[in-house]
C-alpha cells in the first residue's frame, strides 16, 4: 500500500469510499497507516476532479482526514499541509457554499495555532480575516455555530493585541463577544434554555475582562448587558452568586456614570430590580429598601415625555408591593398603586407593554385585598385581567401571562368567599393556560392547576379530584429538570395534597424538598415548610417534639421584624399547649406562654394572630402570673383596635368587631378603649384644629392634609398624631361635663355600671345583682317583638286596615296578653336605672344632666325614659335630663370643643320630603317645617328650605357646610352591613352617612334627624352603636336628635315645633342671644317630649310616640 491507487482505472466512487472507510478504521483502531491511506484516496480524488460542484466537498474530506492526522500526531507539517488544503478548498468555493463558512473557521483557528510554530504575524492576520468571513456569513439564527466562530476571533484578535499592542484589536474582540452575548441572551428568552445563558454571561464576562478600569465608563451597555444576564440565570438557578454579581456589576456601571449621563435613569431603575429579585430570595429590608430609593430616583431624573416613564413606574410599584408582601404596611401597598395606575395612564392603550401594567395593577390591587378584605379591590382586579384575557385568542402566547394571574387571583377569591364558582373558573384558566404551554415550561401551571384541584378536592371530598391532584403535581415535577429552583417548591406543594391522604408520604415528600433546597443557597420558601412539617407531625403524631423543632426552625430562618414570625411563634406555642396537656409538665407550659407572648408583642404581622396570641398569653398565664394576665389582655385590647384600623373597609373592621367581642370586659379603660373603635377612630379626625392652630398652626394644617388624605394615613399619621396628643391643650378630667357620665356593662349573672362623675370625680362602680345579662336580652327582644306587633316600621306608616285620620306609624295591638312597653320601663327603672340614681344620689329636686354609655342589650334599651308610669310613680325624667353618647372619648372632645360661631355659620338648614320618589308618603314633613319656620323667623333666626325636588345630595351637602345646624324630616335607611352606607331619602337618591363624613363639617353643632330608627343600633355589635345619629357625632356635630324606632308623623311635628322654641328660649337666658345653640338641645328635647306628654298621658300608646326621642352627644 506504499503507493495506493496508482491505476487510473480505479473510478472516483471507489477512491470516495475508500477515503471514508480507512478514516473510519483509523478512528476505530487509531492505527495510522489507515489515516494515510484515507488522505491518499481523497487526494487522488481530487486530482482525478478538474472542476465542478463535487471539487469542494472531495477538499473537504481531506480537509476532516488532515484534522484528525495533527490533532493525532501534533505534526507541524500537517498543520502545514492542512492549511494549504484549507486554503485550496476555500478558492473553489463560491461564496454561498455551504461549506465556505466551515472552511474558514477552520482556516483562522489553523493559523491561530500555526503562529506559535511559525512566529509569522501574517497568520495571525490572515486568520483574523478568514474569522470575520466566516462570521459574515453564517445566519445570526444558527447561534451555536455563530458563537463557535466569534469566539474564536475574539481570542485571534486579543492575541495579536498581546503581540502587537493594538488598541482596535482589543476593542474589536471586546465588540465580537459582547454581540454574540447579546444573542445568546436574546435566544434564551425566548427558549429558556439554560445552556445560551450560561455562554451568554462567558461572552460578557470574557469581554469585561478585557476592558481596563479606564475604559469602564465607555462600557455602560456592556456592563448592563452582563449584569441583566446574570440577573436572568438567577431567576432560573436561584443562586445567590448571580444575583449579588449582577448588583456588584449594576453598581459598578452607575459609580463610572456622571449625574448628566442619559443612561443613568435606566441603570438605577435595573439595579432597583436586581435588589427586588435578591429580597423576594432572601427576604432582606435593607435590599428593598434600597431597591426603592434607587427606583424613585430614576423616576425623578426620568421626563414626563420620555416613553421609559411608564415601565419605571411600574417597576417601582412593583417593588413597594413587594415590601407589602412583608410589611403588610399598607402605606406600601398605597404607594404601589399609586404608582401603577398612573405607569398606566403614561402607556398608550395600544403599547405591547400595556398587558403587563394592567396585570401588576391588578396583582396589586388583589395584594391589598388580600390583607384588607376590601372585595372592591379584588373585583376590580378580576375583572381588569378577565378583560385582557378575552383580547387575545386561544394560543395566542401573550394570553399565559394574564391567565396566570388571573388563576392565582380567582384562587384568592375562593379562599375568602368559598364560592365553588371562582374556583371552577381558575381551574378553566389553568387548563387553558397548559394547553398552550410547551413541557419545559410546564411546571409552574401543573403545580398551580394542582393546588387548584386540591381546593376543589376540600370542597366536594370526590375521590376523582384527589387523582386529578396527584397527576397535575407528577406531571409538575416530571416537566422539570434537575437541578432547576422550581423543582423542591412542587415537592411540597405535593405534599400538602398527600397530607390528608397519606401523611407518612407527605412528610417523605417534604423532606426531599428540604433536600433539593439544600443544594440552593439562602432558600426563602424554607421556613414555610418547615412549619408545614410541623404541622404534618402534629397530624402524624398529635404531641410531638419533632413539631415543635421544625416551627423552630422555621423561626430561625426568617430575620428580627418579619411579619410571619408572630405566626411561627403562635403555632410553637400551641404545641407546646398539646405537649403540656398530655405530660402535664409546667416546662411546656411556660415555653407556650413565652412563644404567645413574643408573638403578640410583636411589632409587625397579622394583627389577628397577634390579638388571638395576647388572648392565649393571658389564659394560660391567668393562674400563673396575675400581671403578666393583664398585661397580656391588654396587649389583646390595643391589637383589637390596630386590627380595625383606618385603612380596612367599614364592613371589615365591623366583622372584626364581632369576631372578636369577648375581649373587652375587663376594666372601665378597657371597655372605653375597646368600644366603639371606628366611631372613634371616625371622630380622632375631628380633632379641634382651631384649639390646636392656637398651639401651632402648621401642625394643625398638616394634620387636616393627612387627615384628609386617608389613602395616606400610614406612617405620616403614626408621626403627626403623637405630637398633637402631646400638645397641653386640655386634659380629659377638664373636658369631662359638669354631671355624670354613666358606662354600663353586663356579664352572664350580673350587671355592673360605673359611673364617671364630674371634674376631678373618680369613677365609681354600682353592682346591680337584680339585672342579669339575659335578662337584658329578654327585654330588648321583648320591646322589639312588641315594635314588630304595631307594624312599626318606618315614618308615615299607615296600616290599611286602620281607619282614616288614625295614627300613622302605629297599630293597634291584638288584644292578648303581651309584655307591653310600659312594664318594661317598669322593670328597668326597678332593676337598673333607680338603683344608679341612688348610688349617684340622682333624685333630688334638681334635674341633673346625665349622659348614658350603654354596652350590650343595653343599647337597646330606653334608660332615659324608666319608670313608674301610673299615678305617683317615678319616672327617670323628674331626676334627670338625659342624653347618650357612644363612648366617653367623643362626650370629651365634644366638650373640649368651643364653637365659634362666623358670621356665615349661624343658622338652620331644613330638609323635608314629603314625596320622596320610591317611598311612602308624609304629609307631616311639609307641616313639621312649616311650624319650625313660624318660630325661627318669628325670631329673625337664620334659617333655609328645601323641598321635594329642591333636595338634591348636592344642594343638601352645600347647605350643611353653611349652616350649623341641620333638620332632616325624610326617610332615613339604616344599613347595618355596611354602616357607611346609612343614609337620608332624598330627591335624587341617597344620601349616604359616608359623603357628609367626607365634608368634615368642623362647624356643625347641631343635627336633627327627623326620621324613622336613626339611633337604633345593630344587636350584633353593639358595642360599635352603628346607627345614624353616632355617624352624624362621627360627621363632627356636637349634639344629634334621633329616634330609637319609628315616629308619628302626626305628633312630629308639635315635639320639633316645641323643640325649637325652647331652644330659643334657653340661649337667650343663658347667653343673651337669639340663635339656635346646641348645647342646650338636650334640656330642648327633654321639654317637648314632656310637654306632649302632658297632652297625651301615660298610655303604652302615648308611650310608644314619646319614648324614642333621644339626644346623643354634648
Amino acid at each position: 500500500m506504499a503507493e495506493p491507487f496508482r491505476s487510473a482505472l480505479v473510478s472516483q466512487r471507489v477512491l470516495d469510499a475508500c477515503g471514508h472507510y480507512f478514516l473510519s478504521r483509523f478512528r476505530n483502531t487509531w492505527d495510522g497507516t489507515f489515516m494515510k491511506a484515507s488522505i491518499a484516496a481523497w487526494r487522488k480524488s481530487i486530482e482525478l476532479t478538474s472542476s465542478g460542484p463535487e471539487l469542494p466537498m472531495r477538499i473537504r474530506f481531506l480537509v476532516i482526514a488532515l484534522t484528525d492526522h495533527w490533532y493525532c500526531t501534533e505534526d507541524p507539517s500537517v498543520l502545514s499541509y492542512l492549511i494549504a488544503t484549507l486554503r485550496e478548498a476555500i478558492l473553489h468555493s463560491p461564496d454561498d457554499h455551504p461549506v465556505l463558512p466551515m472552511n474558514l473557521y477552520e482556516l483562522g483557528e489553523s493559523l491561530r495555532i500555526h503562529i506559535v510554530f511559525s512566529r509569522d504575524l501574517g497568520d495571525l492576520d490572515e486568520a483574523i480575516f478568514s474569522l470575520e468571513r466566516a462570521v459574515s456569513l453564517t445566519h445570526s439564527q444558527d447561534l451555536a455555530t455563530l458563537s463557535l466562530y466569534m469566539d474564536t476571533l475574539s481570542r485571534a484578535l486579543s492575541e495579536r493585541h498581546f503581540r502587537t499592542e493594538q488598541v482596535s484589536d482589543i476593542h474589536r474582540a471586546i465588540e465580537r463577544l459582547y454581540f454574540l452575548g447579546t444573542l445568546l441572551d436574546t435566544r434564551y428568552e425566548v427558549l429558556q434554555n439554560l445552556e445560551d445563558i450560561d455562554r451568554a454571561i462567558e461572552c460578557f464576562k470574557e469581554a469585561m475582562d478585557s476592558v481596563p478600569d479606564a475604559d469602564l465608563p465607555g462600557c455602560i451597555d456592556r456592563m448592563d448587558c452582563l449584569a441583566r444576564s446574570l440577573r436572568n440565570r438567577f431567576g432560573s438557578n436561584k443562586d445567590l452568586a448571580d444575583i449579588r454579581l449582577s448588583i456588584n456589576w449594576y453598581q459598578k456601571a452607575i459609580g463610572v456614570m456622571p449625574q448628566e449621563h442619559p443612561g443613568l435613569p435606566q441603570m438605577l431603575s435595573h439595579l432597583g430590580i436586581a435588589l427586588r429579585a435578591s429580597f423576594r430570595y432572601t427576604e432582606d429590608l435593607a435590599e428593598i429598601e434600597e431597591a426603592i430609593q434607587h427606583q424613585r430616583a430614576s423616576i425623578n431624573l426620568t421626563r414626563d415625555s420620555d416613553p421609559a416613564l411608564g415601565a419605571r413606574l411600574c417597576e417601582l410599584g412593583t417593588t413597594l408591593e413587594a415590601k407589602f408582601s412583608q410589611t403588610e404596611n399598607l402605606e406600601d401597598i398605597q404607594q404601589a398603586l399609586a404608582a401603577l395606575r398612573q405607569a398606566v395612564e403614561v402607556t398608550p392603550k395600544a403599547h405591547p407593554a400595556m398587558v403587563g401594567r394592567l396585570i401588576s395593577l391588578a396583582e396589586a390591587l388583589e395584594s391589598r385585598s388580600f390583607v384588607t378584605g376590601e372585595d372592591i379591590d379584588a373585583e376590580e382586579a378580576i375583572a381588569m385581567l378577565k378583560d385582557q384575557v378575552e383580547q387575545f385568542p386561544n394560543g395566542d402566547p401573550r394570553l399565559q401571562r394574564p391567565l396566570l394571574s388571573l388563576s392565582l387571583l380567582l384562587s384568592n377569591k375562593w379562599s375568602r368567599t368559598r364560592n365553588p364558582e371562582y374556583l371552577d373558573q381558575q381551574i378553566d384558566a389553568l387548563k387553558r393556560g397548559v394547553e398552550m404551554t410547551a413541557r419545559g415550561h410546564l411546571g409552574t401551571w401543573m403545580n398551580s392547576l394542582a393546588l387548584a384541584y386540591d381546593e376543589k378536592l376540600k370542597f366536594t371530598k370526590e375521590l376523582g379530584d384527589a387523582e386529578d391532584a396527584l397527576a397535575a403535581h407528577r406531571k409538575a415535577i416530571d416537566a422539570t429538570p434537575k437541578g432547576h429552583a422550581t423543582l423542591p417548591v412542587y415537592h411540597a406543594s405535593m405534599a400538602i395534597t398527600l397530607r390528608d391522604r397519606d401523611i407518612d408520604e407527605a412528610i417523605s415528600m417534604r423532606l426531599t424538598a428540604f433536600e433539593l433546597a439544600s443544594e440552593l443557597e439562602g432558600y426563602a420558601a424554607l421556613p414555610v415548610w418547615y412549619s408545614g412539617l410541623g404541622r404534618c407531625f402534629v397530624r402524624r403524631y398529635s404531641v410531638s417534639r419533632e413539631a415543635i423543632d421544625a416551627e423552630g426552625k422555621a423561626i430561625e430562618c426568617y430575620q428580627e421584624g418579619h411579619a410571619q414570625l408572630p405566626d411561627c411563634h403562635n403555632s410553637t406555642g400551641d404545641y407546646y399547649i398539646l405537649r403540656f396537656e398530655a405530660s402535664k409538665m409546667n416546662e411546656d407550659r411556660d415555653n407556650a406562654i413565652l412563644h404567645f407572648r413574643l408573638a403578640a408583642l410583636a411589632s409587625v404581622g397579622s394583627s389577628k394572630i397577634r390579638m388571638e396570641a395576647a388572648r392565649k398569653w393571658g389564659k394560660w398565664t391567668a393562674g400563673v402570673d396575675t400581671e403578666s394576665a393583664m398585661n397580656a389582655f391588654e396587649r389583646a385590647i390595643d391589637l383589637l383596635s390596630e386590627h380595625v384600623a383606618f385603612e380596612q373597609a367599614q364592613s371589615r373592621r365591623h366583622e372584626n368587631i364581632a369576631n372578636t367581642s369577648g375581649l373587652i370586659e375587663k376594666a372601665l379603660e378597657w371597655l372605653e378603649r375597646g368600644r366603639c373603635l371606628v366611631w372613634s377612630q371616625l371622630n380622632s379626625l375631628r380633632t379641634p384644629l382651631d384649639e390646636l392652630r392656637v398651639v401651632d398652626p402648621d401642625l394643625a394644617n398638616r394634620f387636616l392634609r393627612v387627615s384628609k388624605e386617608l389613602e395616606m394615613l400610614g406612617s405620616e399619621r403614626g408621626t403627626v398624631m403623637p405630637k398633637v396628643r402631646g400638645l397641653d391643650i386640655e386634659e380629659l378630667d377638664q373636658a369631662r361635663p359638669k354631671r355624670e357620665s354613666v358606662d354600663l356593662t353586663l356579664e352572664w349573672k350580673r350587671t355592673r355600671r360605673h359611673t364617671l362623675r364630674g371634674q376631678g370625680g373618680e369613677p365609681i362602680h354600682i353592682p346591680l345583682p337584680a339585672f342579669s345579662l339575659a335578662k337584658a336580652k329578654r327585654m330588648a327582644n321583648r320591646i322589639r317583638e312588641q315594635l314588630g306587633m304595631r307594624g312599626i316600621r318606618a315614618r308615615g306608616f299607615e296600616a290599611l286596615d286602620e281607619p282614616e285620620g288614625a295614627d300613622r306609624g302605629l297599630r293597634r295591638m291584638p288584644a292578648r296578653d303581651v309584655y307591653s312597653l310600659e312594664q318594661a320601663l317598669v322593670d328597668l327603672w326597678t332593676h337598673a336605672v333607680k338603683p344608679i340614681f341612688e348610688g349617684i344620689g340622682g333624685e333630688g329636686t334638681t334635674k341633673e344632666r346625665i349622659w348614658w354609655c350603654p354596652t350590650g342589650p343595653f343599647v337597646f334599651l330606653p334608660l332615659h325614659a324608666a319608670g313608674e308610669y301610673r299615678e305617683g310613680g317615678k319616672v327617670a325624667t323628674d331626676y334627670a335630663i338625659s342624653s347618650y353618647i357612644p363612648n366617653i372619648s367623643i362626650l370629651a372632645s365634644r366638650s373640649r370643643t368651643k364653637l365659634t360661631f362666623k358670621p356665615e355659620n349661624p343658622g338652620v338648614f331644613m330638609i323635608s320630603q314629603p314625596n320622596t320618589p320610591g317611598q311612602s308618603k308624609l304629609p307631616g314633613t311639609t307641616r313639621e317645617i312649616k311650624a319650625i319656620r313660624s318660630v325661627l323667623e318669628g325670631e329673625r333666626v337664620n334659617c333655609v328650605h328645601l323641598e321635594g325636588g329642591e333636595a338634591t345630595k348636592s344642594a343638601t351637602m352645600e347647605n350643611m357646610a353653611l349652616f350649623s345646624c341641620v333638620h332632616l324630616a325624610c326617610h332615613a335607611m339604616q344599613d347595618k352591613s355596611e354602616p357607611l352606607a346609612s343614609g337620608f331619602f332624598l330627591e335624587d337618591g341617597r344620601l349616604q352617612l359616608s359623603e357628609v363624613i367626607k365634608n368634615n363639617l368642623t362647624g356643625g353643632d347641631l343635627a336633627f334627624l327627623s326620621a324613622c330608627q336613626t339611633s337604633t343600633g345593630d344587636e350584633k355589635l353593639s358595642e360599635e352603636v352603628v346607627h345614624l345619629a353616632a355617624g352624624m357625632l362621627a360627621a363632627g356635630y356636637r349634639g344629634v336628635v334621633g329616634t330609637m324606632w319609628s315616629i308619628k308623623d302626626q305628633y312630629a311635628p308639635m315635639i320639633a315645633q316645641s323643640f325649637y322654641g325652647e331652644l330659643l328660649r334657653l340661649a337667650q337666658v343663658h347667653r343673651s342671644a337669639l340663635h339656635v345653640d346646641g348645647l342646650y338641645a338636650a334640656k330642648a328635647l327633654h321639654h317637648a317630649v314632656e310637654e306632649l306628654r302632658q297632652k297625651l298621658g301615660n298610655s303604652d300608646d302615648a308611650l310608644m310616640t314619646l319614648v324614642p326621642y333621644v339626644h346623643f352627644g354634648l
